[in-house]
Parts: C-alpha cells; structure tokens; sequence
C-alpha cells in the first residue's frame, strides 16, 4: 500500500491525488480527474501576478513562490507580496485596490458544482458537510431555503453552532447593541445640539437570576460590544436587556441547554 505524502507545504495537491487515486482507484478516478481540472484552474491565481506583471508593476511569480513557500498560492499571500514590494501599505489595500472580488486584476474561482463534490466525497466513503454556512454571506431566509435544496442533493450534514454546553462548562455571552450612544455633544447642520441618549445599563439573567450588569456612560462608543462569560450549570434561558437614557428598551434570549455531549448522525440532516 502507498504511504501518504508527508504534510506540510512540501506535499503537492498532485501528489495527494495520486495517493487517494491509489486507494480508491474504482470509485473516484473520473472523480479526480475532474478535481485535477477544476483545482489547475483555480490555482491560477498566477494570472493575477501575470496581469499585474505585464501591466508594469514590477511583480514575478516566481519571486513569489520562493519568498511564501507555499506550495499553493492564494490571495492572502498575494497581498503580502504587493506590502513587500511596496505597491501598497496593507493587504487591505490590495484587496480594495487590486485583487479584491470585482476589482481590476481578481480572477473568479472555477469550482466544481456542489453535485459532484457531494457525490466524490460520498462515493470515497465520506460524508458530505457544508462547512462555514456563514461564510456563503447569505440572509437567513435564504440559508434557511437552502436546507431543502442540499438535503435533495445528499449533503449529510452542516457545520453549525448550537447553544450545548456541558454542565459546569463556561459560556461565553456576546452582545452587539445597535445604539448611536450619542454624547451631547454632538451638533446637527443646523447648530441644535443633539441631546445626549446612551444605553446606560445593561443586565443579564441566567434561568431567572442576574448573572451580568453593566452601567454604561457618554465614554462607550456607538454600537457597543460586550463579551462576558457565564458557567452553564443547568439547562434555562439567557436573557439580556438594556435601556437607555430616553428609555428605550431592548431585549435578547437564547436557550442553553446542558448535557454531556451533543452527537449528529447521517439521518440529522
């Protein structure tokens, strides 16, 4: 039997393909051959350097390769190499500027449908998981819609984040409030003063007892943040609540549940 190749960015995708090529020879060849295809041109994120390149801005794929690395190259090193060489201050900027989604010299993914990755992956004997269903940057309503639609596709499961703690286990509680938390300081265009109005006070209860209070001043920024954490010692409701100076009120709940362990099977699609 094959030996994998050794980790680390020494291993090609080529040699890895080669090494699940030699295990299931039967079942995912055609497969493969497709992935092959698919992942030469998304690793063609050369063309960004060779676009750049011709356009005079003194960049070299090569030069690249040897300063990352890596032996596949993405965007992210991309931009530390455009920071290197001094086109831009800040990755950000390269993004913005550059090779962001949509900007002069980005070049889209070919990726292969959802079908054949559901039915590669499966047939291998793997299981199917749409990992980081946030990052679609979709609204809940269509991600809620797309359930339907990956489980008529086979996907066996999705990654995802559920309010289960193990007893005694802490929790962490983070809050966003959408508040202008004004200062009285600030003046309309027309010189009135805007009357100050801050979230003074924000509490937090656990299964109907207080565990959290804050008091809040003028000194808090707009939207403000807070992250506290709370020992989940039974199953109950966390329910936050604020109010502000104009007596404006909020209110947030989420359930907790406690128990030893949380398990998902194919059938919990």
């Amino acid at each position: 039997m094959s030996r994998p190749p050794s980790p680390g960015p020494a291993a090609s995708l080529e040699a890895w393909l080669d090494y699940i090529s030699a295990q299931h020879p039967a079942q995912i060849a055609l497969g493969l051959d497709r992935v092959r295809e698919v992942m030469g041109r998304m690793m063609s994120n050369r063309k960004i350097i060779e676009s750049m390149k011709a356009d005079g801005m003194g960049v070299d794929w090569e030069e690249l390769r040897a300063l990352s690395g890596a032996s596949m190259i993405g965007r992210p090193p991309i931009a530390a190499y455009l920071v290197q060489k001094k086109i831009v201050k800040t990755r950000q900027l390269a993004f913005d500027r550059f090779i962001g989604k949509g900007k002069p010299y980005y070049h889209p993914k070919t990726c292969i449908s959802l079908q054949e990755g559901v039915r590669l992956i499966q047939r291998s004997g793997g299981l199917a998981v749409i990992a980081h269903p946030m990052s679609l940057f979709v609204s809940w309503t269509r991600l809620r819609a797309l359930f339907p639609e990956w489980k008529e596709l086979g996907v066996d499961g999705v990654e995802a984040w559920h309010p289960t703690a193990r007893r005694g286990e802490s929790v962490e509680v983070r809050l966003l409030i959408q508040h202008p938390m004004e200062t009285g300081f600030r003046r309309e265009s027309d010189g009135r003063a805007v009357p100050m109005n801050v979230v003074n006070t924000v509490t937090c209860r656990y299964a109907g007892a207080e565990v959290f209070r804050a008091e809040l001043g003028s000194g808090v920024s707009a939207n403000p943040y807070l992250a506290f954490w709370i020992v989940a010692e039974a199953s109950g409701e966390v329910s936050v609540d604020w109010i502000d100076d104009a007596g404006e009120r909020g209110s947030v709940k989420k359930d907790v549940m406690t128990g030893d362990s949380c398990k998902l099977g194919r059938g919990d699609r």
